[in-house]
């Protein structure tokens, strides 16, 4: 069954997937889906759920991974890796995704480097790692056996061989085996995408260089890829930098991940003002936006921050449907809620507004509030047709302009049961007041009565 995935001609802020323009929307309990578990089930749970969209880390850091090269196992070199030599478990694992996603029709988010992988306590086991490999030593490779720091530090040496950084040819040669060893794999596969960094903070020169390595091969091989990077914060200031930058560049990022807007940081209300700058910013050319990790919940690590609740990663989830934001997928615990019930019944409550009217027709209202606090109320709406209020804390608004007065009818979609309630009849006017069935989280859908 084939996936083929390509921005949409016809609505070009959303992926088409088979020849229509698609909903990306996705969770699962992993980054690094191919390394783990009971991927078969997994994987059924989310496409079950209406789901369809994945983050696949070529992380090797946790318990029970596997990493790409073989491990000597005699002579005076046991124990460690020949970057010249593959371990086929790895490889199995990361086509076997791609396999059972391709059949389910799941589009998957590949990203080729993760910075977690190789800094502090998981690069002391690491193969690149040159006390852990008989291909280059600390002298020849230019990489310490010891980086302590967070990566946001940019410490590591490992993000700047290309040629226009540090030209480091011996590193980076194992770098691009790797990289087209990946590539000799996920080429055969039609629904696949590509993302350089996991938030990087690096000079865009090293995820420049890599992209177009990917798309050079896939022009030998006779494939279109799409492809782009992931930059880190401050999103909770405004849009960094380094995006704006990607918006500046279409051809270098055909599309752009905005993870970071859904990051504990970043308040309710800047992912809001954020939303607003990223349409302003996503004009010319018109291209998708897509969130792969949304972050919060009630098991975040730092329950001092902004957003730290299941409440908050579900709202975030929501404001970025409504958003306009093409690919929507919950993050892994203990960060975000992943594939539980609560993600489950998102995705699935996406799904049943699908039924009613597509994202992709929706406009979102910036300075709309219902009479709520600006981030306690949100609209979204096509042109004539159904309005959409998200309510992240159930409670009341007043269904003024922009939606329309008469006769209407109202449904609210009880979010985190995923199902819907009855509808009932009203007459609206610019001082109706409209109330949820309680302080949960709730959405409101509101069609007009035609005569």
């Amino acid at each position: 069954m084939e996936t083929a995935i390509h921005p949409s001609r016809e609505h070009p802020r959303y992926w088409s997937v088979n020849g229509a323009t698609t909903l990306l929307v996705g969770g699962s309990r992993e980054d690094n889906l191919f390394q783990i578990d009971g991927l078969e089930e997994h994987l059924d749970r989310l496409a079950a759920a209406g789901g369809n969209y994945i983050r696949n880390t070529m992380s090797d850091r946790d318990e029970g991974d596997v990493y790409p090269f073989a491990q000597i196992t005699d002579g005076p070199d046991a124990g460690k890796y020949d970057l010249e030599q593959w371990n086929p478990e790895y490889w199995n694992r990361f086509a076997r995704l791609l396999k059972l996603c391709r059949d389910r029709e799941i589009i998957v988010q590949i990203e080729v480097w993760d910075r977690f992988d190789v800094s502090c306590e998981p690069y002391e086991r690491s193969p690149w790692n040159p006390a852990n490999n008989v291909n280059y030593d600390p002298a020849s490779s230019g990489l310490a056996t010891e980086y302590a720091a967070h990566p946001s530090r940019n410490e590591q040496p490992f993000f700047h061989t290309v040629p226009s950084m540090d030209d480091n040819q011996t590193v980076c040669r194992y770098q691009e085996r790797f990289v087209d060893k990946l590539l000799s794999i996920s080429l055969e596969y039609p629904n696949v995408l590509y993302c350089m960094n996991n938030e990087t903070h690096e000079d865009p020169a090293g995820g420049k260089y890599w992209m177009e390595h990917i798309r050079k091969r896939a022009r030998e091989a006779g494939v279109n890829v799409w492809a782009t990077d992931m930059f880190d914060g401050p999103w909770e200031r405004s849009i960094p930098p380094a995006v704006i930058d990607q918006f500046r560049n279409p051809a270098t990022y055909p599309f752009i991940d905005v993870s970071q807007i859904n990051a504990w940081r970043c308040t309710t209300l800047q992912h809001r003002k954020n939303l607003r700058e990223l349409a302003e910013l996503n004009r010319d050319p018109v291209r998708p936006l897509n969130c792969t990790k949304v972050y919060n919940s009630d098991t975040l690590h730092d329950q001092s921050a902004p957003r730290h609740t299941d409440r908050d990663g579900i709202t975030a989830f929501w404001l970025n449907l409504l958003g306009g934001i093409a690919a929507v997928r919950f993050h892994r615990p203990p960060h975000g809620l992943g594939l539980s019930d609560k993600a489950v019944a998102s995705i699935r409550a996406a799904r049943l507004v699908e039924e009613y009217v597509r994202f992709w027709d929706l406009a979102f209202e910036f300075d709309w509030t219902g009479g709520r606090a600006p981030d306690e109320a949100f609209l979204s709406r096509a042109e004539q047709g159904v309005s959409l209020v998200l309510l992240p804390k159930g409670g009341r608004f007043t269904a003024g302009s922009p939606i329309p007065a008469g006769g209407c009818e109202i449904r609210f979609l009880d979010i985190v049961a995923g199902a819907w309630q009855p509808a009932r009849t009203r007459e609206l006017s610019e001082d109706t007041v409209v109330e949820a069935p309680d302080d949960g989280i709730w959405l409101a859908m509101i069609c007009p009565v035609r005569p």
